[in-house]
């Protein structure tokens, strides 16, 4: 069977949502209250994820993963009252008299402000936000005001927030690469070619080892290799994942494999031989 005959068999057996056995997880709630000027003022709910993929194919691809581990680049929300968002805001909300606190910790914003913050469920209210952190400029931000927390009104903003409990494929980041056919080359794919449910059923056969691991594979390979050697690959995939951070691209653990995979085959002894 090939293996798109499999993932397509994986998604249909485990996610098709009008089977009785399909696999329960979370929803993502992108929350709008009374929005204007630009800001809209109708939420959406995705109660799956292949309805995620279908509307927000692109960079917002994996913030479902990222909320469905409540972490982000190192920073996990671990209490109960605090809680992993991504965040969308206009620029012009920094520009009132008030903003001052804002306006310190964001610098110049130009057009949108879209990324993630931690927001304090417990004192936020019906009308307004109370934001803990921000991650701006590729680094997490407190506040620093006396209270530590940004206040701000719904209506300004849109949270993307999760609804439910994750399962592991939630957590799962997804490969645009997984949603195209094998037949399909990758360079001349156009849009209606790729099928999200090929890359939810990788995502499931990888957290049921189903699937072969690229990212494992990659690792046990660069473990044969001399020690010295060995942290030569690591000092390369730090500065890979510096210069990464510095350029705000995530990292998806099929990039990584790739680069570790070229970094093992370059600094395997025989290999720089004429």
């Amino acid at each position: 069977m090939s293996e798109d005959r499999q993932r397509l068999d994986t998604y249909l057996d485990n996610f098709d949502v009008d089977s009785d056995d399909s696999v329960t997880g979370m929803s993502l709630h992108v929350e709008n209250h009374e929005g204007g000027g630009n800001i809209p003022d109708e939420s959406e709910y995705y109660e799956n994820r292949l309805k995620w993929l279908n509307e927000n194919d692109g960079p917002k691809n994996n913030i479902w993963s990222t909320l469905a581990k409540g972490e982000y680049d190192s920073y996990s929300v671990t209490s109960e009252d605090k809680e992993l968002v991504y965040v969308t805001f206009p620029h012009w909300f920094l520009d009132y008299d008030d903003k001052e606190d804002w306006r310190r910790l964001f610098g110049e914003v130009y057009g949108n402000f879209n990324g993630w913050a931690v927001i304090d469920m417990e004192n936020s209210s019906d009308n307004a936000w109370y934001f803990k952190r921000f991650y701006v400029n590729n680094r997490w931000k407190r506040p620093s005001n006396k209270y530590r927390t940004l206040i701000a009104p719904r209506s300004c903003f849109t949270i993307y927030r999760r609804d439910g409990e994750p399962n592991a494929t939630d957590k799962q980041k997804i490969n645009r690469r997984d949603a195209l056919p094998e037949d399909v080359d990758r360079l001349e794919a156009e849009e209606e070619d790729y099928d999200w449910r090929y890359a939810l059923g990788a995502a499931y056969r990888r957290t049921s080892g189903e699937e072969e691991n690229k990212l494992k594979t990659a690792k046990n390979r660069a473990e044969n290799l001399p020690e010295t050697l060995y942290g030569f690959l690591e000092e390369g995939v730090d500065e890979y994942m510096r210069q990464s951070k510095v350029e705000g691209k995530e990292v998806s653990d099929d990039d990584l494999a790739m680069v570790i995979n070229s970094l093992t085959v370059a600094l395997e002894p025989g290999n720089g031989d004429e």
